[in-house]
């Protein structure tokens, strides 16, 4: 019997540490593949559900690097991962890129051209276009997400002078003020101080905003939408009288839109 016992605690033995090999085999092949091709190391860890250390994949590929289009695709990567602080601070370093109106514009067109082969739905065009307003909403997000409501009220207002075509930064900032993650004495406050230039903004942009061909009237039809959707926010939590009216124009706006990419 008690050679029975110690026959079964040596094969018990044996196994443990072949299962320990072979995990630290594992991690060392991992880490080799991290090191040696981080964009593999990230797609592999995106098929796992592994987000945080798909996060890291795409630091180490920004820095060795230190390409724009490396950086953008880290700054959307982590907003599947909630931190908003880390976000905000590689946003910051794209903005300050001397080529980063340059990147945003032939991406733009890049997103444009792959909608006119069929390569993407309408849908996908608009979800797709606007990396400026993605990058500029998604930067005042994060101030709001972190307490700074004053810094994010600062942004959505200067984003009437950084939007591009058919951008429209603001529209995320007042959609946001509809969330119960703000107060409702904070969403008449902030919907209050920047009711006047925003309307003004607003007026401006929607006489302004043309097109000329397919994509484009999808993007002017789609801007439409988030321009009548802002001034509704705005007249509902200020208690205009517009607020109605500006409702009826917003849900006609997503009806023509929704009748164009259908």
């Amino acid at each position: 019997m008690e050679k029975k016992y110690s026959v079964g605690k040596s094969i018990v033995k044996t196994t443990l540490i072949t299962a320990l090999t072979a995990l630290v085999a594992i991690v060392f092949v991992a880490l080799g593949f991290y090191v040696i091709n981080p964009k593999l190391s990230a797609q592999i860890c995106s098929n796992l559900g592994l987000k945080n250390f798909e996060v890291s994949c795409y630091e180490l590929v920004y820095a060795r690097s230190k390409d724009d289009g490396d950086l953008y695709n880290l700054i959307v990567k982590l907003g599947n991962v909630n931190k908003p602080q880390k976000q905000t601070e590689y946003i910051n370093k794209l903005q300050k890129s001397e080529r980063y109106d340059t990147f945003c514009e032939n991406l733009d067109n890049s997103i444009v051209e792959t909608y006119k082969n069929n390569q993407i739905s309408a849908k996908n065009l608009v979800s797709l276009y606007g990396i400026n307003e993605f990058i500029t909403y998604t930067e005042i997000i994060n101030y709001v997400k972190c307490g700074n409501l004053d810094k994010a009220y600062e942004l959505a207002l200067a984003s009437k002078n950084t939007d591009k075509d058919y951008e429209i930064s603001m529209f995320y900032y007042f959609d946001y003020l509809m969330t119960n993650d703000i107060s409702a004495e904070q969403k008449t406050y902030y919907s209050t101080m920047i009711k006047t230039e925003a309307l003004e903004y607003l007026e401006f942009k929607d006489s302004t905003i043309s097109f000329s061909n397919a994509a484009e009237q999808i993007l002017y039809s789609y801007a439409k939408v988030k321009i009548k959707y802002s001034k509704y926010v705005l007249y509902k939590l200020t208690n205009d009288a517009n607020e109605n009216s500006a409702k009826t124009e917003w849900q006609t706006a997503v009806n023509e839109y929704n009748n164009l990419v259908r």
